[in-house]
Parts: C-alpha cells; sequence; structure tokens
C-alpha cells in the first residue's frame, strides 16, 4: 500500500506540472506529500568557494530551495506536504532517499528545455525512472511546448498486458492507486503478429499462421476475461480489449479512444530495464502519450551512471 507521494522538484516551471496530479493521488488516499530538491554543486561552483564561504554558500542555495518548495506547498491544500533539500547527484540521491521509504509513489514531470524524446535519453527524469524500485508517473511535457499538460485527477486507468505474469506487476500498482474508488480500469492486449514462415518450398504457410493468430486470439480473450474477472471482485469497474497492429500505437490509440487520464505498463524482464528504456513499446508510449504513463519495474543501478 502506498504510505506517501513523492515529487521531484527542480528550479524549472515544467517541473512542477507533476504537482496537481500528485497533490490529488495523496488526498485520494489520505498520505502525506513530500517535494523534493537536490542540490547538486558543480565543479566549477567548487573550484572557486573554499572552507567557510563554501558551507555559507551551500546553507544559502539550500534556504533559496526550502523557500521555492514552500512556495509550490503553500498551493497545496487538503494534503500534509513536507519539503525536502537534498545533496548530492541528483538521480542517485532521488532514487537513495525514495528507496529507503517503503510504500512509495514518485511523481515528476519530463523537462521542458530539452524535450520529452530527449529527457528519456538522458536526463535526471530517465535515470530515476531506470533505476527507482518504487513505481514512477511521468507527466509529459505538451507537444507544442507552450506549456505542460497538468491532470489533476484520475478517473480512467489503460493497463496494457503481454500475458506475462511480470507485465501483471502494474496491475497491483494500480489497485493501490485507486483501490475501490469510482476509477474504471482497462485491460488491453495486442496480440503478437507473426511473420508468414516460408516453407522449404518457399511457398508462405498461410493456414499455419492463421490457426496460430486464432488460437492466439482465443488465448487473449481467455486471458483478459479471467484477468477481468479476479479485479472485479475488489475493483467492480474492469473491462478488457483486444487490439491489432503495431504494439505501441495500439496502446496510444485505445487510450485516447478510452479517454484515459493514466496508462500503466511493466518494464519487461526479458530484455532488462535499460533495454527497455532504448527501445521498446515501452518507451514509445513514454515518447507519444498524452496523459501521464505510471511504470512499474525492476531498478537498474547502472542507470544512474553516465
Amino acid at each position: 500500500m502506498f504510505s506517501r507521494v513523492i515529487v521531484p522538484i527542480d528550479h524549472s516551471d515544467v517541473a512542477e506540472a507533476a504537482v496537481p496530479l500528485a497533490a490529488h493521488l495523496a488526498a485520494r488516499r489520505g498520505i502525506p506529500l513530500a517535494l523534493v530538491h537536490v542540490i547538486e554543486m558543480s565543479p566549477e561552483f567548487t573550484a572557486y568557494v573554499h572552507g567557510d564561504s563554501e558551507v555559507d554558500a551551500m546553507l544559502e542555495i539550500e534556504e533559496a530551495s526550502q523557500k521555492h518548495l514552500r512556495r509550490i506547498a503553500a498551493g497545496i491544500e487538503g494534503v500534509e506536504v513536507s519539503t525536502i533539500v537534498l545533496r548530492g547527484r541528483p538521480a542517485a540521491r532521488l532514487v537513495e532517499y525514495v528507496d529507503a521509504l517503503d510504500g512509495s509513489l514518485v511523481v515528476m514531470s519530463s523537462h521542458g528545455r530539452t524535450g520529452f524524446r530527449r529527457m528519456m535519453l538522458g536526463s535526471t527524469t530517465a535515470r530515476v525512472v531506470q533505476a527507482c524500485t518504487a513505481p514512477v508517473i511521468v507527466v509529459r511535457v505538451s507537444d507544442d511546448g507552450d506549456g505542460v499538460e497538468e491532470p489533476e485527477s484520475i478517473q480512467k486507468v489503460l493497463v496494457p498486458l503481454d500475458g506475462s505474469e511480470f507485465a501483471e506487476h502494474a496491475l497491483h500498482a494500480v489497485y493501490e492507486l485507486v483501490r475501490r474508488d469510482d476509477v474504471m480500469i482497462r485491460l488491453l492486449r495486442v496480440p503478437e503478429i507473426v511473420a508468414y514462415p516460408s516453407t522449404m518450398y518457399g511457398a508462405a504457410s498461410y493456414e499455419a499462421v492463421d490457426a496460430y493468430m486464432t488460437a492466439m486470439q482465443t488465448e487473449s480473450e481467455e486471458y483478459l476475461k479471467g484477468i477481468a474477472e479476479r479485479l472485479q471482485d475488489r475493483q467492480g469497474q474492469v473491462s478488457w480489449e483486444l487490439r491489432d497492429g503495431a504494439t505501441s500505437a495500439a496502446i496510444l490509440e485505445a487510450a485516447n479512444e478510452f479517454g484515459a487520464d493514466l496508462i500503466a505498463m511493466a518494464s519487461h524482464g526479458r530484455t532488462g530495464f535499460r533495454r527497455f528504456l532504448l527501445g521498446s513499446v515501452a518507451e514509445q508510449v513514454l515518447h507519444e502519450s498524452h496523459v501521464p504513463v505510471m511504470l512499474v519495474g525492476p531498478h537498474d543501478v547502472e542507470a544512474l551512471d553516465g
């Protein structure tokens, strides 16, 4: 069960895009919200300050950071809010802080200065997503760059599943997030498309592929029905659907037509979390989604390097 919501904040306006949704989720669950800023001292800064002057400069920066966080906290109502200022490498320090607190949910935004696609390939947000053991909800920058989408509630959640137990980790996180609230959950599966194999004579075995796809569709329907029935005992408003086509495009299309406020996905253990972020379905969904995406997966300490 989630016991707190953590929002990493830097000094950009874009970082605050995650606050409305985080505050809503904290209020819904009746749990505290923590605004966290990490001070990273550059080599250039430490080269010009020494001894007492360095201490004074750090205290001044910490006070300014606290003032910034308190300003944001003052605009949040109905939630217990704390402001935390840490020192260190932002991604590593954030992950260390989050992982030391059981039951955390991280809500953070992409960064507008570099754009969402580049953000996912190199920024603090990407590294936290890769390395954090807690679920992370990413709120993305708008496509036009003139602002950010600031979702303030979650009423509909789309959960893509691939039939693996690992993918179902997202379901547990979703249930903990919306626990018996009036929220609709849509389960989605996009059966794997296979190429028509050639026989030893070069002719395509259409019958074999058609039989495979029919069996895959039947298995997928039974799988989703079973998951939905289990969830309905606890959640109530659960539906499911199958879609054809490229997986990431099908997920985004389903989210749009369903009117999803959140897409919840697990990273895939077969390829590892680093490779997942460098070329898989989840990365494409992160790049293109117009609604927040919650990622649930294993941590990757190496993601903090570089």
